[in-house]
C-alpha cells in the first residue's frame, strides 16, 4: 500500500467550543453557587432571628431601629392608639412583648410589625380609616405577625438584601438593619403568613368587641381607592388580594360563630 502524505491539521490543537462560551459557562456555574450559598445563608439567619429570645429581641431593636425617625410626641391621640394596641394585646394570652405604638409621617395607608415590639402606623392609615373598629383590626393584625414571628422571618431577608446592596457600593456602606431599604425589604409577608395574621386578628377584635364589625372594612375601603391592585389574581401578588382578604373574613366569621354587625366605636 502506498501512503499518502497529509498536511498537519492546524485545529487539532484548539479547543471545540468558542473561548467565549466557556467563559459563559463558566460565569453561570459561580454565579450559581452565589445563589445557592446567599439561600442557605439566609435559611440560617432567618431561623437564627426566629429563633432569637424576646429579650435579646428588644436589645437588638434599641440597637438597630432609628427611633428618632420613629419618634413622635405623647400627645393624646397617641396615647388613646396605645390603650387600644393595650387593650387587644390583652386577647393574646402567651404574649411576651411590651407593644409600643409609633406613629409614622407617612400619607400612604399601612402598618408595620416592628422587632422588638413596635408597631407603626402612618398617619395615612389613621386618615383613612372611619372607625376605631377598623383601626383596631389593622392593629390587631400585627399582633398577629408578633405570634407568628413573621416581623423576625422578614428580617432575615432584609438583613441580606441590605449586605448586598453594602458589598457592591449602594447605600454608602450602610448595613443598619431598618434603614429605610432595611425595612420595606424585611418587613413583607408571605400570603399565608398574612392569612394566619387576618385570623389571628379577627379572634381579637372579637374577644375585644363580642363581635366583628368594621373588621375587613378598611380593606374595602382601600380596594375602592386603588380598584386595579385590589383584583389582581392572588398568584401575581405575594399578599392576597385586598377583596379576597375580605371574603375569607367574612367566611371564617360565619364558620366560627362571630357576629358581623354590631356597635362601632367613633374613630379615634
Amino acid at each position: 500500500m502506498k501512503a499518502t502524505p497529509r498536511l498537519p491539521d492546524d485545529k487539532v490543537n484548539l479547543p471545540s467550543s468558542h473561548p467565549l462560551s466557556d467563559a459563559a459557562q463558566l460565569i453561570a456555574g459561580v454565579a450559581g453557587i452565589g445563589l445557592v450559598l446567599f439561600a442557605l445563608i439566609a435559611y440560617f439567619v432567618e431561623l437564627a432571628l426566629w429563633l432569637l429570645p424576646h429579650e435579646s429581641e428588644a436589645e437588638l431593636a434599641q440597637t438597630l431601629w432609628p427611633m428618632e425617625a420613629a419618634a413622635t410626641e405623647q400627645d393624646e391621640r397617641q396615647q388613646r392608639l396605645q390603650a387600644l394596641l393595650d387593650a387587644l394585646a390583652e386577647g393574646w394570652e402567651d404574649n411576651p412583648y411590651e407593644l409600643q405604638l409609633r406613629i409614622m409621617d407617612d400619607p400612604q395607608p399601612n402598618a408595620f410589625a416592628a422587632p422588638g415590639g413596635i408597631v407603626l402606623v402612618t398617619e395615612g392609615l389613621l386618615e383613612l380609616s372611619e372607625s376605631e373598629n377598623e383601626l383596631a383590626f389593622v392593629l390587631a393584625h400585627e399582633i398577629g405577625h408578633f405570634r407568628g414571628r413573621d416581623h423576625l422571618r422578614g428580617l432575615g431577608r432584609g438583613v441580606l438584601f441590605q449586605l448586598v446592596l453594602a458589598s457592591i457600593g449602594i447605600g454608602g456602606g450602610d448595613v443598619s438593619l431598618l434603614g429605610k431599604t432595611g425595612l420595606l425589604a424585611g418587613l413583607s409577608f408571605s400570603r399565608e403568613q398574612e392569612r394566619e395574621a387576618d385570623r389571628f386578628g379577627l379572634d381579637l377584635i372579637q374577644r375585644h368587641y363580642g363581635h366583628v364589625a368594621g373588621a375587613g372594612v378598611f380593606f374595602e375601603r382601600l380596594a375602592q381607592d386603588d380598584p386595579i391592585s385590589a383584583r389582581l389574581p392572588s398568584f401575581v401578588s405575594t399578599h392576597p388580594g385586598l377583596e379576597e382578604r375580605v371574603v375569607e373574613l367574612r367566611k371564617l366569621a360565619r364558620k366560627r360563630g362571630y357576629q358581623l354587625e354590631g356597635q362601632e366605636e367613633p374613630k379615634l
